[in-house]
């Protein structure tokens, strides 16, 4: 999509809202196609200080091609907003499932397991670490593989970043303690999210904030008693508390989980071109179905966030 401007974008409705955004599932008219609009408020992003984590987000899409990721279609801006174009996903928040059904059986978690970790190792062969792993920046596409849609903290590394963001559930001890995020950092985050499908919580979950840093940085590990003892395994391996101890973080990396016993008989190219049937498929009725997305007809809810004052300025690397 080239060229292109608001106005060729029907808004159907609203399917997402952030701090300074709003997602709409859009029927674009030049291409008949329906996509995903991203609007972001320029004076927000400013006043949040948020450009560089916007314009980075783009780069990194422009960048990361795979079949597990969103698509980028495009990107424009106007005095007020900025907008990037995705591919419409219509399968609905992986969160939201994942709440509906409490917890995912085995093979299924195995299944998702095994599409996130090729992402991550995509990720990481590009020299980028991911920062926000967990539900909710996952959807469902219409025959049930998994696709990662934000990438607002990723970023690129030679070795350690240091910005402390993230969502506290999913925070790995070395950032807690300020040591800084790594390949490793995610890797403890793809264990806490493969424990969250499993069980139907993260394991260090607490009401308070800064007990739930200590419990994370003991890294003792409730397992119930469904956890059989392969999963048991990789799952203490990932949650390692010494990250030159964790799994993932010798120098093969990935592959290092790719080979543990709980993966054993996948076919990591059939995962790769999705090549095995989903065993979750959600119920899509058409190309432009938003029924399997939480409901922002309430006005209220986006008034906050649109763009109402000229900021002429242009936005580089957008």
């Amino acid at each position: 999509m080239q060229n292109c401007n608001a106005s060729q974008f029907n808004v159907i409705r609203t399917i997402g809202v952030g701090s300074f955004s709003h997602v709409d599932l859009c029927f674009h008219v030049p291409t008949q196609k329906y996509v995903v609009l991203k609007v972001m408020s320029k004076q927000r992003v400013k006043d949040l200080n948020q450009q560089e984590h916007v314009t980075s987000e783009v780069q990194i899409l422009r960048q990361v091609q795979h079949p597990n990721v969103v698509t980028l279609h495009s990107t424009f801006q106007d005095n007020r907003n900025l907008y990037i174009v995705l591919e419409y996903i219509s399968g609905g928040e992986v969160f939201s499932h994942l709440r509906t059904m409490q917890c995912f059986d085995l093979d299924v978690t195995r299944f998702y397991a095994a599409e996130i970790l090729l992402v991550f190792q995509h990720l990481q062969n590009h020299n980028l670490v991911y920062r926000d792993l967990k539900p909710e920046n996952l959807v469902f596409s219409h025959d049930g593989h998994i696709k990662f849609i934000d990438f607002g903290f990723a970023k690129k590394i030679t070795d350690r970043t240091y910005t402390l963001c993230g969502t506290p559930e999913y925070l790995a001890p070395e950032i807690i303690r300020g040591e800084g995020a790594s390949f490793c950092s995610d890797w403890w985050a793809y264990g806490i999210l493969v424990y969250e499908f499993l069980v139907g919580q993260t394991p260090f979950v607490d009401e308070n904030e800064n007990r739930m840093y200590q419990k994370i940085c003991k890294g003792q590990v409730y397992f119930p008693n469904h956890i059989d003892p392969i999963t048991k395994s990789l799952l203490q391996g990932l949650l390692q508390v010494d990250a030159s101890k964790r799994l993932g973080c010798t120098a093969i990396g990935a592959q290092e989980i790719m080979n543990h016993p709980w993966f054993q008989g996948i076919d990591w190219t059939k995962v790769y071109n999705h090549r095995y049937q989903a065993p979750l498929v959600p119920i899509v009725e058409n190309e432009g179905d938003s029924s399997n997305f939480a409901d922002y007809s309430d006005p209220s809810l986006i008034v906050d966030v649109m763009g109402t004052v000229d900021v002429p300025e242009h936005f580089e690397g957008f």
